[in-house]
C-alpha cells in the first residue's frame, strides 16, 4: 500500500514537474516572441520611413535641379537604415527557415550601399555635422544631363521598393503617383504585439530583393555600382 502510494506520489511529482518546465519554456518562448516582434515593428517603421523619405528627397531634387548637403546627409542616413535592416530580415528569415538561402542575393542592401558611397560622395565635408540651417540649405551640386539620369534610376528602384512596402505592409497610402505617406500608428495596430509569427515581412524583403533583381535587368547591369560609376 505504501509501494503504490510512493508510486503515486512520484508520479504526481513528475507530472507537475513536466507541465512546470513546458509552462516555463512557453512563457519563454512567448516573451522571445514580443521581443522580436518589438524590434521587427520599431525596425521596419525605421526602414519604411526611409523609402518614403526618400521618394520625398528624390522629387524635391529632380525638380529644383539640385542637391543640398542637407538631401545629402538625409539619403545617408536613409541609406545606412536600408542597408542594415535589408541585411537582418533577409538572415532572420533564413535563419527561422522562411526562405532557403538560394532565394535571397542581398541585392537590396548592395545597392542601397552604392547609392550611399555615390550621394555621399557631394557632400561637403567642411560643415559636418550640420550645425545651421544654412549649411543644411548648401547646395553641393547642380545636376547636369548625366547626373539627373542616374538619380532617375536611382528613383526608379526607390519606386520599386515602395511597391513592395505598398504590396506587404500595413499603414502605406498612396495619395498619387508621387506622394506616398506611411501611417506608423496604423501598421502597429494592424499586427499587434506577436508580428514576427506573421510573415508580411518575409514576403517584404523577398519583393524588395526580387524588384531591385528586376530593375538591375532592365537597365543591363548586375550590380548598382555599374550603373553609377559609368
Amino acid at each position: 500500500m505504501i509501494k503504490n502510494n510512493y508510486k503515486k506520489l512520484l508520479l504526481c511529482i513528475v507530472i507537475f514537474l513536466f507541465v512546470f518546465i513546458c509552462f516555463n519554456f512557453y512563457q519563454d518562448k512567448r516573451m522571445y516572441e514580443r521581443q522580436l516582434s518589438q524590434d521587427l515593428d520599431n525596425e521596419m517603421v525605421r526602414l519604411i520611413n526611409a523609402i518614403v523619405d526618400n521618394e520625398k528627397l528624390y522629387k524635391n531634387i529632380l525638380s529644383s535641379g539640385q542637391m543640398t548637403n542637407g538631401q545629402v546627409y538625409d539619403l545617408h542616413r536613409n541609406y545606412n537604415l536600408i542597408i542594415e535592416y535589408a541585411q537582418k530580415y533577409e538572415r532572420l528569415a533564413i535563419q527561422f527557415g522562411y526562405i532557403d538561402r538560394s532565394e535571397v542575393t542581398n541585392n537590396t542592401a548592395g545597392s542601397a550601399n552604392a547609392i550611399e558611397t555615390f550621394v555621399n560622395s557631394f557632400k561637403n565635408h567642411s560643415v559636418y555635422p550640420l550645425k545651421e540651417q544654412e549649411e543644411s540649405d548648401e547646395v553641393v551640386i547642380q545636376l547636369s544631363v548625366e547626373l539627373k539620369e542616374k538619380i532617375e534610376q536611382i528613383r526608379k528602384l526607390n519606386s520599386v521598393w515602395i511597391e513592395a512596402a505598398d504590396k506587404n505592409i500595413a499603414g502605406i497610402t498612396r495619395l498619387d503617383s508621387d506622394v506616398v505617406k506611411f501611417d506608423s500608428n496604423l501598421f502597429r495596430e494592424y499586427y499587434g504585439s506577436h508580428s514576427i509569427s506573421n510573415d508580411f515581412w518575409v514576403n517584404f524583403v523577398l519583393d524588395l530583393d526580387e524588384g531591385t533583381m528586376d530593375v538591375l535587368s532592365h537597365v543591363g547591369v548586375i550590380d548598382m555600382r555599374e550603373l553609377l560609376e559609368e
